[in-house]
């Protein structure tokens, strides 16, 4: 069932808002942490016949695979961008789908779904770092930036708010 719109009781409740605006802010910071990794470990993907350099020389390529550190960056940031289209095209679809699953189930349940998407996508890039094989880490990464991409928590947690805010609070609310 849709979630109901908030009783002017909860709407005065700071500590619901709270919650939810720590939440949109721990999910942001995990999401900043997650893709700050992401270059380093596709540069470490990239291999080569250029024997690699230490990592304490000048120079390293940041690859265990390979010494041309313009080789090794150029295809790290081709991949990443390649990698951010992914995710983008599949929020574009995933978005509209996400907020009317939101309006018929409601919003907490779309969040606590996105929430466990969000896990799955960070497990399968963790399994990403541990698997030898470079076919099978690519096809790891590139399946959690598919669930990445799925995962829209914007729409839900804007509603979510919209419904927990008094209506004269909530420009000030999603300034935040």
């Amino acid at each position: 069932p849709p979630v109901a719109p908030a009783t002017p009781a909860e709407m005065r409740n700071p500590l619901a808002v709270s919650a939810v605006l720590a939440f949109v802010f721990f999910v942001a910071c995990v999401d900043h942490v997650q893709h700050a990794a992401a270059l380093p470990f596709l540069r470490s993907l990239v291999a080569c016949d250029t024997p690699p350099t230490p990592p304490e020389a000048d120079g390293w390529s940041g690859s265990p695979k390979c010494g041309k550190l313009d080789l090794v960056v150029r295809d790290a940031q081709r991949r990443d961008g390649s990698l951010l289209s992914i995710l983008l095209l599949v929020h574009l679809v995933a978005a509209p789908l996400m907020g009317a699953l939101a309006d018929r189930r409601g919003q907490r349940l779309v969040l606590l779904l996105s929430v466990a998407l969000h896990v799955a996508a960070d497990l399968l890039m963790a399994l990403a770092a541990v698997i030898g094989a470079p076919i099978w880490s690519n096809v790891a990464i590139y399946s959690a930036y598919v669930l990445l991409g799925s995962v829209s928590k914007s729409p839900s947690i804007t509603s979510l708010l919209g419904s927990l805010v008094a209506e004269e609070e909530r420009s000030r609310v999603f300034t935040l």
